[in-house]
């Protein structure tokens, strides 16, 4: 800015500078300023000018800092900028720094992790523009992290072990919390160990469930390779946007060649002995636990209704389980009981739970049919179904198991 001359009764020639509504005199005989008030015009003649901002204010968030940079006021006389900072987007905002001459464009700030509001403004000398701003972001520092994982084999229910050469879905559970978190980017899944050259499977952000549990994290189904049974480790890497990542390497899986089988059967009384009556229990052991899901869709293990048919067939009446509706077998196979329990095809209401590896079948009411008072002593033999699977999806043995203990009276 170039003073211009003024013929007043005083000789001197002034400049005014006014920033907002605060008026500067610069002496033709010094370089000091000095703050005036508005009157001071009638000493002279003034030119007025205002301190813009800098522009294009932005702020970019990172691992160790956040950078903010700016384009320099149009204002060739300002001599720098102020940079203030809040903790929320309304302040109140402090000065955190100067930053000098007026063609520095940019500062960095290295805070606490946490989300930050900046302005910046103009200066010259003890004078400000008006702010540029705000704009936000954060730093953070701190890794994702890995919770709960596990492998299943594709078909519900239970998780945890897969056959050889089939297929699986990795699950895993991934937060990104705390002051300044930047939000889960990526997580991937090392299951080399049982799939050759997988060493960055990409799991998908969702909601899944398996084996009661939830999952934020899943990948595409994959095919194991032929591997011997065993437990096979496996490690989940996850990365968050600013770029923080965390390994965890203590996860497994097994790989299970064995088939369940039948362990034994047995049953219990609850009403009148060698009577099928409301109350009476049969009990299906396997040697492992049943994915429940493979004895009636949708079941978890926990009580669910069923239906109990006891066929007529002389002195060995066979029991099977069906569906609530009574409109299909499930495949808990069928028991010979080894006794004359009823005279005609009798149907109860009922009740299965699973605990562990055993599923109790109980009677709830007879609906239909004639139950008669079964005095001979005999021994059960239970017959189980292909269709039932381990964790595994290993398919069940369908070889008889005899009742263990004596030949005695059931139900």
């Amino acid at each position: 800015m170039t003073p211009r001359a003024a013929r007043v009764w005083r000789p001197w020639v002034a400049i005014a500078l006014i920033v907002g509504v605060t008026v500067l005199a610069i002496g033709s005989t010094s370089s000091s300023l000095a703050a005036s008030t508005s009157s001071a015009a009638a000493t002279g003649t003034f030119t007025t000018d205002t301190l813009s901002p800098p522009t294009g204010l932005s702020a970019v968030g990172g691992v160790a800092s956040i950078g903010l940079s700016w384009t320099a006021t149009a204002k060739a006389w300002a001599t720098g900028y102020h940079v203030y900072r809040a903790t929320a987007s309304g302040g109140p905002y402090s000065q955190i720094a100067t930053v000098t001459p007026r063609t520095a464009v940019s500062y960095t700030d290295t805070p606490a992790d946490g989300i930050y509001w900046y302005t910046v403004r103009a200066a010259y000398q003890g004078w400000e523009s008006v702010d540029a701003g705000p704009v936000s972001a954060a730093r953070d520092s701190a890794a994702p992290t890995i919770g709960t994982s596990v492998i299943s084999k594709t078909t519900q229910y239970l998780p945890g072990s897969i056959k050889p050469s089939a297929s699986f879905y990795v699950y895993a559970n991934v937060t990104d919390a705390g002051a300044g978190a930047s939000g889960v980017a990526t997580v991937t899944a090392d299951v080399s160990a049982i799939k050759a050259g997988s060493t960055a499977v990409t799991l998908t952000a969702g909601s899944y469930t398996v084996g009661g549990v939830s999952y934020g994290w899943r990948s595409a189904a994959l095919t194991a390779d032929a591997k011997p049974a065993g437990t096979y480790g496996y490690s989940i890497r996850a990365t968050d946007a600013n770029g923080n990542v965390a390994t965890k390497s203590t996860f497994s899986v097994v790989v299970d060649t064995t088939a369940p089988s039948a362990s034994d059967i047995q049953t219990t009384n609850g009403g009148t002995a060698g009577r099928p009556d409301a109350g009476d229990t049969v009990v299906y052991t396997f040697s492992e636990r049943i994915d429940p899901e493979t004895v009636l869709a949708g079941w978890t293990g926990a009580s669910t209704t069923v239906t109990v048919r006891i066929a007529n067939s002389a002195s060995n009446d066979p029991v099977t389980v069906w569906n609530a509706g009574n409109t299909a077998q499930l495949p808990l196979g069928s028991v010979a009981t080894a006794g004359n329990y009823v005279t005609a095809a009798t149907v109860f209401t009922g009740t299965m739970v699973q605990s562990g590896t055993t599923v109790t079948v109980s009677l709830t009411a007879q609906t239909s049919g004639t139950v008669r008072t079964n005095a001979a002593a005999g021994a059960m033999v239970w017959t189980p179904s292909a269709t039932a699977t381990d964790a595994a999806g290993n398919a069940c043995s369908t070889t008889a198991r005899t009742e263990s203990g004596a030949s005695d009276i059931d139900f």
